[in-house]
Parts: C-alpha cells; structure tokens; sequence
C-alpha cells in the first residue's frame, strides 16, 4: 500500500516529501492531515490505540534530540555504498531496493 499506484498517483516510487505538504485558503502552509485509518499500525475509530500520539511524540522527541549531535553524511562507495539517488523500493511498506549506508560522527563540543 505504501508505494501503490492507486493510492499515490503515477510517481509512487519517487522520493517526494512535498506530496505530504498543502497549502490551504488562506494560504498557509504545513503538513496534510490524514485520516487516522491511514496509519495502521495504530487501528483507529474507537478502537484506536490510547498511546499514538504518545508513541508519535516520543519518537519525534528522541529523533530531535539525537540528529543535533551527529554529521550525517551519504557513505562513498569506497566505503560499500551501493544505492543510487532518488531511492528505489521494492513492493514493500518499509523496505528500501538497495540499503542506503550512512555515515555519521559525533559532533564537537563547542
């Protein structure tokens, strides 16, 4: 479903984070909001998991507080990099054609 034609349109395997922005009326721009039955993982209606937004704050807090410390860069392919950009998948929700190798340093301390 991640990568289906029918649900993301002729250009599903592309990397386009700007499909996931709008603009509305007054002009304002920001994420879409989706409906809660697009994220599975979490059920939804009244069944809906109690801990979602809990579980989708901890991750997004835990990801802002890791990335400011690191370098990350794009490994060479001296370093086993094999995948090319814009990324490929295959028919899958999560898994990526080739692995991306990324590598990150420790930043200074100032």
């Amino acid at each position: 479903m991640a990568r289906l034609p029918e649900v993301w349109g002729a250009d599903c395997e592309e990397y386009k984070p700007s499909r996931f922005l709008e603009t509305d009326a007054e002009g304002k721009s920001g994420t879409k909001q989706y409906s809660q039955w697009q994220q599975h993982m979490f059920n939804g209606g009244p069944r809906l998991c109690l801990g979602m937004n809990l579980a989708n704050f901890e991750a997004l807090s835990i990801v802002a507080a890791i990335v400011p410390l690191f370098d990350f860069h794009w490994a060479r392919a001296e370093q086993g990099q094999t995948a090319s950009w814009p990324p490929k998948y295959i028919s899958s929700i999560t898994h990526p054609l080739e692995p991306y190798q990324v590598e990150f340093r420790r930043r200074a301390r100032s």
